[in-house]
């Protein structure tokens, strides 16, 4: 469909301009406004983080305004930083916001920007009405739509009374458009499994909670279906789409990630009387559920600005919703034509660890094979981009128990034996390993709402076998785990442990600060941490067979194995000779990980073989306990940071006395 629409009499002297608020570098729906327009001899022009974004580097962007924002700027100076580039333009521009933040913005400031831009006129408030969600409840009671079930919590004490009465699980998401820029409460739509989950994340949300508590409707008993349109004034469809989506990121409840076209005359219908009701006009990107269980579509989202996966849909003549905008906008007339059915669009960079969370359970029955395919970020059908995290789980979770809930305990996903002896697989993920990879894997992968089971007890490999007294290589700021949502950072465990505080580049992060610190993101993030041993991983047809030291044994369709180098420890041939039975910490020859309390050495003359910070770290502090000690570096040069680096971090020895052994010999 490269080609489509290049007959369509666009104005090619009206250009058009991309305009977002807040940073989100890789929105596929930017470049593909970008490229719908571009390809028709359009001009356009984007806001953009900086030179590098995929829409910056597009070859059908004319020009580019670099313009990072947050959206917690005043109102006033962002349309004024809209006007600049209005008058480097130099001629009327299609405004085309990509967020509810921009949306909001234009319809609230239509008088400045009107002579500057072109974009359709609505009642200024009815924007950020649609973009919040309880506007948009409200909206819907109004005029009769179906809708989920929902709370508007104003205290703590409220979602305390909700927790009691609730049927969970329940979806909770910020309230108001700008409020997830500046006090976001949750970091998109959060799924919540029971009370203790809800009353634990509402702790963090302040006296006067910004979010709405929604009905979960089942995967099971429901299907998501997704209208895009363009509306004249009035609520009369200039074009109209409908169609299926398939999978979204985060699972269930997050942008889609695959979609198929799908016709739904009712559908349509449903959402052009609402539109008219409500007197929108322009483009809007709206997300349906519907629920089997009473058989009516409940609106969950307008959105009063372009969908990303807008390039989905375009009908017969070349049409799509952006194309329809300009096309009116200029005065020119839009060609009408059916939708061709069966298209289907995939955002490559998030569809494959979607996948883990979508095998299994009921299959929406318009998912079928052999659709022609369309992609979010590249026309390819081979997967691009794919992120770590996607590549080390994208074999799991094929077949998800039945009425499973991702998220939920892990009792619930526990193995049973069949009758051939093995196990079946109800684990889509397993982690083995509690360090700070173990512990960031296992909570990304539970915020995502992916089944897992983590084992091994927290921090142990730093615990014991770092030398007490230790000081972390990277800084502070470096030193944090990466955690799906805030307030788990090392400077949020120091405020709320009284530790530290560490916040300089110059601050030394001891080794027992950074174990108590990632025993307080487990016990946080990952509480359902099992301290048991793996003893074997299988390989199997349909995944792999664990088996723990409890006797347990289970099937798993991904193994994630982050267990550091604990039990890779390396012995140079010279000195095996002297070791037949392996390193130990009493013996002649020992592992540096085999000694955390070095008091062991004590009275002994000791040799300190190796050329990496082990070896200088045992060194300085085997000196400042004032024991004889000699080093013998396997290289021309201790392997340590080049002095541009160096600048960057400090070690163990920056800041305590210097190394220099008694005799060093290589």
């Amino acid at each position: 469909m490269a080609r489509s629409g290049t007959r369509l009499a666009v104005d090619r002297t009206v250009p058009g301009l991309i305009v977002k608020i807040g940073a989100y570098p890789l929105h596929h729906g930017g470049v593909g406004a970008i490229r719908s327009l571009g390809r028709l001899g359009v001009p356009m022009y984007a806001v953009t983080e900086d030179r590098y974004t995929p829409a910056a580097v597009s070859r059908y962007l004319s020009g580019r305004f670099v313009w990072p924002t947050t959206g917690r700027e005043e109102p006033e100076r962002l349309v004024a930083g809209l006007l600049r580039i209005g008058r480097r333009i130099g001629r009327p521009t299609v405004l085309i916001p990509t967020d509810e933040e921009a949306a909001v913005l234009v319809a609230e400031h239509a008088g400045a920007l009107a002579g500057a831009f072109l974009f359709p006129r609505v009642t200024p408030g009815l924007p950020r009405r649609l973009a919040s969600k309880q506007g948009l409840h409200a909206l819907c009671a109004e005029h009769g739509v179906p809708s989920p079930a929902a709370a508007f919590p104003a205290s703590y004490a409220d979602v305390e009374a909700f927790a009691r009465q609730a049927r969970f699980p329940v979806v909770a998401k910020n309230r108001e458009a700008f409020v997830r820029r500046t006090r976001p409460a949750v970091a998109g739509t959060t799924w919540i499994g029971g009370p203790g989950q809800l009353l634990d994340l509402a702790r963090d949300w302040g006296p006067r909670p910004g979010v709405i508590l929604q009905e979960y409707l089942p995967r099971e008993q429901a299907e998501d279906w997704i209208v895009h349109a363009c509306f004249a004034p009035g609520g009369a469809p200039l074009a109209l789409f409908t169609g299926v989506k398939v999978r979204s990121w985060p699972p269930h409840a997050g942008m889609t990630a695959c979609a198929y076209v799908v016709d739904n005359p009712g559908l349509a219908q449903r959402t052009a009387r609402f539109a008219a009701r409500i007197g929108f006009a322009g483009i809007a990107d709206l997300d349906w559920r519907f629920d089997r269980r009473d058989g009516q579509y409940k609106l969950l989202d307008f959105n009063p600005r372009m969908g990303a996966q807008f390039r989905l849909f375009e009908n017969a003549a070349g049409v799509d919703v952006l194309r329809a905008l300009h096309l009116d906008l200029t005065g020119r007339a839009v060609p009408g034509g059916a939708q061709p059915a069966g298209h289907r669009f995939v955002v490559e960079n998030v569809d494959l660890p979607a996948l883990l969370a979508y095998r299994g359970g009921r299959r929406t029955p318009h998912a079928g094979a052999g659709h022609r395919h369309r992609a979010g970020l590249v026309r390819r059908r081979r997967p691009a981009a794919v992120p770590r995290h996607a590549r080390a789980v994208r074999r799991a979770g094929r077949e998800t128990p039945e009425g499973a809930a991702p998220g939920g305990p892990p009792g619930a996903y526990r193995g049973t034996t069949d009758a051939r002896g093995g196990t079946e697989v109800s684990t889509p993920v397993a982690v083995i390993g509690a360090g700070p990879y173990g512990l960031s894997t296992a909570a990304h992968l539970r915020a995502a709402g992916l089944p897992v089971r983590v084992f091994g007890r927290p921090m142990v490999s730093w615990q014991e076998q770092m030398p007490a007294g230790m000081l972390l290589k990277s800084t502070p700021a470096a030193s944090s785990l990466h955690t799906p949502q805030g307030g788990h950072t090392l400077a949020d465990y120091c405020a709320a442990s009284g530790e530290g505080p560490y916040a300089s580049d110059w601050d030394v992060v001891p080794v027992e600060t950074f174990v108590r610190y990632g025993q307080w993101v487990q016990q946080r993030l990952v509480p359902e941490l099992e301290q048991v041993r793996v003893v074997s991983v299988d390989r199997r047809a349909d995944g792999f067979e664990l088996k723990l030291d409890s006797g347990e044994q289970f099937g798993a369709r991904a193994v994630v194995v982050a267990t550091g180098l604990s039990g890779l420890a390396h012995l140079p041939p010279e000195l095996a000779a002297a070791a037949p039975d392996g390193p130990s910490a009493t013996g002649p020859v020992s592992h540096s990980s085999q000694h955390h309390d070095l008091s062991a050495l004590a009275g002994r003359e000791v040799v300190v073989v190796g050329a990496g910070q082990s070896a200088l770290e045992s060194a300085v502090l085997l000196a400042e306990a004032g024991r004889p000690r000699y080093g013998w570096w396997r290289a021309d040069r201790p392997r340590w940071p080049s002095a541009r680096r160096r600048t960057a971090s400090r070690g163990c020895g920056r800041r305590r006395r210097s190394a220099t052994p008694g005799r060093c010999t290589r």
